[in-house]
């Protein structure tokens, strides 16, 4: 592995998570020039910021404190930080008015088909349908890419249109059904909430 030029901990950790100054910033409750400041080392980076970090990213306390900026990434247990734990992480937060349920795939299945019918509604009713049913699209394919039963389940669900396609309707209800039919199959059970140990 190169080693790299960053010189703040900070910084190592948002260019490997692909996010600006401003949006790190976003994510932590900084503005993008604290963040700057932080990675310049002009301001030094408080427990209460590390924290924080520490929280929205799942990377470990002590790696991002020692300041070793060439030192591999490490969780709180020491071992290698990997990128999905920061979108676990992110991935368990919900739209606000989100109804929370008992499981995290029926969240996240309530969640898509919402953010799917706005997007829907919202690109219909622009100017630029076509331009934003691409983007849609496009970004959807990306953040699934790794997960190799994508593709062929965009290609099931097409094909439960395609079967249906003089009654629309019922392909979609169909379609609905079908996906929380499988993700009951494979739900992942949301922790019960009790004392937090400290």
């Amino acid at each position: 592995m190169r080693i790299s030029q960053l010189k703040h901990p900070v910084a190592v950790l948002r260019t490997e998570l692909g996010l600006g100054q401003r949006d790190f910033g976003k994510l932590v409750g900084r503005s993008w020039r604290a963040i700057q400041s932080v990675e310049l080392g002009t301001l030094p980076l408080s427990t209460k910021l590390a924290e924080r970090i520490c929280e929205e990213t799942s990377v470990g306390f002590r790696w991002l404190m020692k300041g070793d900026a060439d030192a591999p990434i490490l969780d709180d247990r020491g071992l290698r930080w990997k990128a999905d734990l920061y979108f676990d992480k992110q991935g368990g937060k919900l739209l606000p008015g989100t109804t929370l349920g008992s499981h995290y795939a029926s969240d996240l299945f309530n969640l898509a088909l919402a953010q799917v019918c706005a997007a829907a509604v919202a690109a219909a009713e622009s100017p630029r349908l076509r331009s934003f049913g691409w983007k849609l699209s496009t970004a959807m394919n990306k953040a699934m890419e790794g997960l190799p039963d994508y593709p062929d389940l965009v290609y099931e669900f097409n094909q439960m249109l395609i079967h249906s396609r003089k009654d629309t309707r019922a392909a979609r209800q169909a379609m609905i059904e079908y996906a929380a039919k499988r993700i009951r199959a494979t739900k992942e059970p949301r922790p019960k909430k009790g004392k937090k140990r400290r």
